[in-house]
């Protein structure tokens, strides 16, 4: 069974306790918790991340002297030069006598600069869009916790990016850099337009990092250059400390930054429109087995219904999946307002990004782990998000008390050797094979770039095994055994609208086995929905406990065996086989 921290569990009480006390604007208190539904057993009521804390909140802007960013140009030679704006926001508790607080960056993604005229003037005669405060629903919510938000704005890098051979990825991180510079003067000696009031009160050595869609390759920028300037077109010696990285419905226009020694996390909006190829699942498979001994994990959460515009309030008018990959609106799962539409509405969205970036931060900037279940989809999911459905990728850290690899599936030794050196076999599977990529694996649209199995099944009988080799058989210390599966979209052997099943059956030194259901502790077989412009497949993880093994002998495990005898035909992907915490 899953060891809980029993002093921080006590933390987490009393802090649900004392949360019924914030003033207006905190959610209900039945909506508090996390649903009690919890399949596993393993967790007791979580506080849901969208209540507001015990601080009282102060937003203000500032406006600074512009500053030049330079990269090489993508047609021609030379460095492209561009004098951009220095504009921003901060929410923060309006008492900052708790200082230093940690602090959180946002940065938006590429969108309109001007209203009039043309939509990628700068500077605007009039009436800018502002996309940095389309976010300030979040900012509000994590500054109540004691965090200092800062959202910066890139108008002038939206303005004129494709001009630059990287797209504006390292010039968006030169900008954030540049922001945190001047968020270091307004600590240590201050300065206008805030005077005094910051001095002392940032803890620069833990930061967090939040960026959409363009902005989410900038943010995985920031925190490369930050290591890296030379690289990166900078010359500097300021350096901050990075807490967490976590992207919004990502690009990969140009890089495709590995992220570690750091936790990283992307929110995958199904029904992205823009980025439909949910780009961020990328940056989540690079960076699995990047680093060894990398003490970080990498997740992701994939919101069923979200589009790509939705999350940032100055954009949300604009429906991203009709105006760029369904613009004849023949999907009828990701169009909008139509009888069999499976989109959110703008407010639950919303919630999504509220529940998922504020609990993000508040796990790996704030320490507040007894939210990790959020993440991993261990618990449910909070009741603020009003029912949507999310499904979630969990990577431990690469610790030995943190996980044990049982198989990577990094090649099609796999077929036959596990990444333990055990032997796999199997039975009835057809195909039984390893491919990477949507035309590899000959899928839809395959989110993953990871290598995956290929597997198949016709009947009852087929079955998939992977021995154990002896130094490895004790998986006691360990909480849960999970792999990565996705449906095949295309495959008549899985019916249109239909979750596949499976049992997991784990056999001891001793014959013993016990067998386990896939769909009693994870809907992460469920059938891609929509019509071919959206179905996609992605990879998400089944955690079984452990303890729901009943008869076996922890710490003795011969055997793991997938029996496909839950349903006559299927075809699944798997990937990343292990026991872990």
């Amino acid at each position: 069974m899953r060891k809980l921290n029993v002093k921080a569990y006590i933390f987490f009480m009393l802090t649900v306790s004392c949360c019924f006390l914030v003033g207006a604007g905190a959610v209900e208190p039945d909506r508090l918790l996390a649903s009690d539904a919890d399949p596993t057993g393993l967790f007791g009521p979580i506080p849901d991340p969208a209540l507001l804390g015990p601080f009282e909140v102060t937003r203000e802007e500032y406006t600074l002297s512009n500053v030049q960013l330079s990269g090489p140009r993508r047609v021609g030679t030379g460095d492209f030069v561009l004098t951009s704006e220095v504009i921003g926001s901060v929410h923060a508790p309006t008492d900052l006598s708790a200082g230093p607080l940690p602090v959180v960056v946002f940065l938006h993604g590429r969108f309109c600069t001007c209203r009039v005229i043309s939509c990628t003037r700068w500077p605007c005669p009039e009436n800018e869009y502002w996309s940095y405060k389309g976010y300030d629903y979040v900012s509000e919510i994590l500054a109540s916790w004691g965090y200092i938000v800062i959202s910066v704005s890139a108008n002038a890098i939206n303005s004129t990016d494709d001009t630059w051979r990287d797209l504006g990825g390292n010039e968006r991180a030169q900008l954030v850099l540049h922001h945190l510079d001047q968020w270091k003067e307004f600590n240590t000696t201050g300065g206008e337009p805030f005077g005094d009031r910051f001095i002392g009160k940032l803890n620069l050595d833990n930061i967090g990092l939040m960026g959409h869609s363009r902005g989410g390759e900038g943010v995985t920028r920031v925190w490369f250059c930050n290591q890296n300037p030379d690289a990166c077109n900078l010359q500097r010696d300021n350096t901050f400390t990075f807490s967490a990285v976590l992207t919004l419905a990502p690009t990969t226009n140009f890089y495709r930054t590995i992220v570690t020694n750091v936790p990283y996390g992307t929110i995958l909006p199904y029904c992205d429109g823009d980025v439909f190829t949910l780009n961020g699942e990328r940056n989540y498979d690079d960076a699995r087995y990047a680093l060894a001994d990398d003490p970080t994990a990498k997740q992701h959460v994939l919101v069923m219904g979200a589009n790509h515009d939705g999350y940032n309030r100055i954009w949300e008018f604009n429906d991203d999946w009709t105006a760029f990959r369904d613009r004849s609106r023949t999907d009828p799962y990701c169009v909008p307002n139509i009888p069999t539409t499976g989109r959110l509405s703008l407010a639950d969205q919303r919630a999504t990004a509220i529940a998922y970036i504020s609990s993000f931060m508040r796990i790996y900037v704030g320490n507040e782990f007894t939210m990790l279940p959020l993440w991993t989809g261990d618990a449910p999911p909070p009741g603020s998000i009003n029912g949507a459905e999310v499904h979630f990728a969990y990577h431990p850290a690469d610790l030995s008390d943190q996980r044990l690899d049982v198989d990577r599936v990094t090649s099609d030794t796999s077929l036959t050797t596990n990444f333990l050196g055990g032997a796999v076999s199997q039975t009835g599977l057809n195909p039984f094979v390893t491919c990477v990529g949507t035309l590899g694996c000959n899928a839809p649209i395959f989110v993953n770039t990871s290598r995956v199995l290929r597997i198949g099944w016709d009947d009852t009988s087929a079955q998939y095994q992977s021995q154990i080799p002896s130094a490895f058989r004790d998986v006691s210390q360990y909480s849960f055994l999970s792999f990565r599966p996705a449906v095949k979209g295309n495959d008549p052997r899985n019916p249109a609208g239909q979750p596949q099943d499976l049992s997991v059956v784990l056999i001891d030194g001793s014959g013993q086995s016990a067998a386990v259901r896939v769909s009693d502790y994870s809907a992460n077989l469920y059938f891609p929905p929509g019509g071919p412009l959206a179905r996609k497949e992605v990879l998400n993880s089944v955690r079984i406990p452990l303890g729901a093994f009943t008869g076996v002998s922890l710490g003795n495990i011969q055997t793991i065996r997938f029996n496909y005898d839950q349903t006559s035909q299927g075809s699944l992907f798997i990937n990343d086989l292990m026991f872990a915490q």
